[in-house]
């Protein structure tokens, strides 16, 4: 599925092609949802990455959207670093020895005592979805993530509260189903199963 069969999927489902206009406005609304809503396998991402200067810093990758894990090197390996608040990171004490904290702020990965080298897992933000013909990972293999997720800002924006509370429940469903399916990926090792359109 491309955007332009998403858009005429909602039209047709919502009666409403006068919509098209604000399309676009859905589109990232949803997009942004479903970034914060799931941990799809599609978007994660890992990379090793030093301080440009040994103890400042590191900037977070580019489409950054949200942090899975922090490691960095120690004599037994990679050793996961403890996420803290920024105002809780700076009334921490740790000097010496590898890094065993960090946080986030503006933009750039801040650790306790400063890491030089980080490996980071990370998801990435979904491809943005602008001209009829294009489409994205979780389009492509999450169709009706994407289209309930859709419906959701359309019926935020028409104000019709039924209408909302209906495909917002089956959007939670999809969110739980492709949450679900990733994480026993992630334990067993497996392969995913892709879900199709319903």
């Amino acid at each position: 599925m491309n955007y332009q069969e998403l858009q005429e999927a909602v039209a047709a489902y919502t009666h409403r092609k006068d919509l098209e206009p604000v399309f676009s406005i859905f589109m990232q609304n949803a997009t942004n949802r479903i970034g914060r809503d799931t941990t799809l396998m599609e978007l994660e991402n890992t990379g090793t990455f030093y301080p440009d200067i040994e103890g400042e810093p590191i900037p977070l990758p580019t489409n950054y959207m949200r942090m899975v894990t922090v490691e960095t090197d120690s004599p037994h390996g990679l050793v996961s670093l403890e996420y803290f608040s920024p105002n809780q990171f700076s009334n921490l004490v740790l000097t010496g020895g590898r890094a065993y904290a960090y946080t986030i702020i503006n933009n750039e990965i801040v650790t306790k005592p400063a890491a030089s080298t980080l490996t980071l897992v990370w998801l990435e933000k979904p491809a943005r979805l602008e001209n009829n013909a294009d489409t994205n990972i979780i389009l492509t293999n999450w169709i009706n993530l994407y289209f309930y997720g859709f419906l959701v800002e359309a019926y935020v924006f028409l104000q019709n509260a039924p209408a909302l509370e209906a495909a917002l429940q089956i959007y939670m469903a999809e969110v739980k189903a492709c949450n679900k399916q990733a994480d026993a990926a992630r334990h067993s090792g497996a392969s995913l199963v892709m879900r199709g359109p319903s």
